[in-house]
């Protein structure tokens, strides 16, 4: 019994002795913890987003920790003493910059971060993170049509891009929306219908078939194109001209003089950077996709070398001073003059606007208002006229027109056509007629029956290119009324 008690107290005593000697043995070699945090501190990153992970809090009790592995889905793609592996991450199909790509299918990937002391003991961690597409803002880039050409996230990551043949049809190969399979909105910015195997754009009034390049619904305005078919799209001409609302081309198109016309400037086509200097004298205008008017310090010549520049690397502003916006591309031209907020052109165009509507609101006939209107009209718009509103001012000074700078000669332009379209004459009828008066050398007569008859027709319709381009802007701005 003694000798059974004494036996098993040495052997409890052995043992003892034997475990302290392994931990004693063992201290000071005590592995490290591996410790992996991330910068984004999140679990998911976005589509092509820099993510830096880090093992920098890593801890070592009985000695530190000098040397880091990074292993991406079980590859290992850093090891060495910074604490840091910076990288990022994109979908299978994505563009990709130089990130790691997911497989097929594949959103999640895994980091496991190796740390090491300086006794050679290793720790390891291993997590997991989603990859998932920015659900926030995208920008759609487009061309001077309106046609989406690529779009972007917050972070200028290239989520998508679109090549079109000329009547809108995308173009096989050359076209990859992968990674924002919902963006339906492409060819002149109207939004793509493929249900049921289709093809089809929706431009509001009219679905626009770009296989066949033709509308599949008659023009609702078929009266003002009597020469041409119902059915066209633009002219023929998509690289020229879109149609916004399915009714009516309008655009970017130019006559064999290279001169901009037939242009819907409320359509934001035909847009062109002005650059001035403090007191408002235009020294540089771009063909560069931007309305703006911006002020600028220094000297003409200043301004135009810093310009030039700024319009080769594509900043439109170029550090200028906003000062509002015009209608179109060619709306001023260098050597005229801005004066900065002046609303001078709206009052001028009310003024002959309501004083021509209250005389010929005492007609009161119905059947023969419109003709008297007109000839009233046209026999006061003339040089020196009540109606000129050009007269006794300096032509190449632009003042705002219902918001936007316009020379005093565009303003009557747009009067025109707006009192046109406020007595109720088509618009084919009204451009015809400007144009056959602008032939007869202004003057009424046979030969401006002639000339309306036998009208060359869009886009400037026998008038000057300019003058036809704010006629149709102002007929257009009273039907949008």
């Amino acid at each position: 019994m003694v000798f059974s008690f004494l036996h098993i107290s040495v052997l409890n005593i052995l043992i003892l002795l034997a475990l302290s000697g392994t931990l004693f043995a063992n201290e000071g070699n005590i592995p490290p913890v591996a410790v992996l945090t991330e910068d984004p501190d999140r679990t998911w990153f976005y589509n092509a987003e820099e993510v830096i992970f880090s093992g920098a809090s890593s801890t070592d009790v009985d000695g530190t920790v000098n040397y880091y592995r990074f292993y991406v889905n079980g590859s290992l793609k850093y090891q060495g003493s910074s604490s840091n592996y910076s990288t990022c991450f994109v979908l299978n199909g994505s563009a990709n910059s130089g990130c790691y790509e997911l497989g097929s299918g594949a959103t999640t990937v895994s980091i496991k971060l190796g740390a090491r002391d300086n006794s050679g003991e290793w720790d390891y961690q291993t997590i997991s993170y989603t990859i998932q597409e920015h659900k926030g803002r995208k920008y759609f880039i487009t061309d001077h049509l309106g046609s989406v050409r690529a779009t972007i996230n917050r972070d200028g990551n290239v989520l998508g891009y679109d090549d079109y043949y000329p009547f809108g049809l995308s173009m096989p190969g050359r076209s990859a929306n992968t990674a924002n399979p919902n963006d339906l909105y492409k060819f002149t910015g109207h939004e793509r219908d493929e249900e049921a195997g289709l093809t089809l754009d929706y431009m509001n009034a009219r679905n626009y078939d770009p296989i066949t390049g033709r509308f599949l619904q008659i023009d609702p305005l078929v009266d003002q194109f009597p020469s041409l078919n119902p059915y066209h799209y633009v002219y023929n001409n998509p690289l020229g001209f879109t149609d916004p609302t399915g009714m009516a081309p309008m655009g970017y198109g130019m006559n064999n003089e290279q001169n901009y016309s037939g242009v819907n400037v409320m359509n934001g086509k035909d847009l062109g950077s002005t650059h001035t200097d403090e007191e408002g004298n235009v020294v540089a205008v771009y063909d560069d996709g931007d309305t703006g008017v911006y002020s600028h310090t220094g000297s003409a010549s200043e301004i135009q070398t810093k310009t030039e520049a700024c319009n080769t690397s594509g900043d439109t502003s170029c550090g200028g001073t906003n000062q509002g916006e015009t209608y179109t591309i060619d709306a001023l031209e260098v050597g005229d003059i801005v004066k900065f907020g002046s609303d001078e052109a709206t009052e001028l165009f009310l003024t002959a606007l309501y004083k021509h509507i209250s005389v010929n609101d005492e007609l009161n006939d119905p059947l023969m208002a419109s003709v008297f209107a007109l000839t009233e009209y046209m026999s006061n718009a003339g040089n020196t006229g009540s109606y000129d509103i050009k007269h006794g001012r300096d032509p190449i000074t632009a003042t705002m027109l219902f918001g936007k700078y316009v020379t005093y000669r565009q303003a009557g332009n747009m009067l025109a056509g707006f009192v046109a379209a406020h007595n109720g004459l088509s618009f084919d009828a009204t451009m015809k007629g400007f144009g056959a008066f602008q032939m007869s050398g202004n003057r009424i007569g046979l030969n401006m029956v002639t000339n309306f008859i036998f009208n060359p027709g869009a886009p400037n319709y026998g008038e000057r290119p300019k003058s036809s381009q704010y006629q149709q802007i102002g007929y257009r701005l009273r039907k949008g009324f």
